[in-house]
């Protein structure tokens, strides 16, 4: 639903936009107040990240969003839009190596100095809320 990530990222050359689908989409807050809050949250929405977060009004204890060095002026927005719930710390996994780099978690500050030093870096940031 990036119209940035399809026209930058996207999944290489060899993708083709040029059909639409109609989706029902329901935001993270409609799903806590229908089935209730959940411990962890993955969310892998392909450069739709700060949308989704746009919508989030509950502290949910772990969430996971990707990032890429491309797009990290986004990522840095969802981490401010997490930041604003209250009392959140921060790690990070590079690549897809599931194994968080970092080992404690950190600032906001600290996360996003540390990533801007692995140029070329993408992955998974992950958020605790206390």
């Amino acid at each position: 639903m990036s119209d940035r990530w399809k026209s930058t990222q996207g999944f290489g050359n060899y993708t083709e936009w040029n059909t639409t689908e109609t989706v029902k989409m329901d935001t993270i807050d409609s799903l806590i107040d229908k089935y209730s809050l959940p411990k962890f949250c993955k969310i892998d929405v392909e450069g739709y990240e700060k949308n989704v977060l746009a919508g989030l009004h509950h502290k949910i204890p772990y969430i996971s969003f990707e990032f890429t060095s491309i797009f990290f002026d986004d990522a840095e927005e969802c981490l401010s839009l997490l930041s604003e719930l209250g009392n959140t710390e921060y790690n990070v996994s590079f690549g897809e190596s599931m194994q968080l780099n970092l080992n404690k978690w950190v600032t906001k500050e600290e996360l996003i100095a540390y990533i801007r030093k692995n140029e070329g870096a993408w992955g998974d940031i992950y958020v605790h809320s206390k």
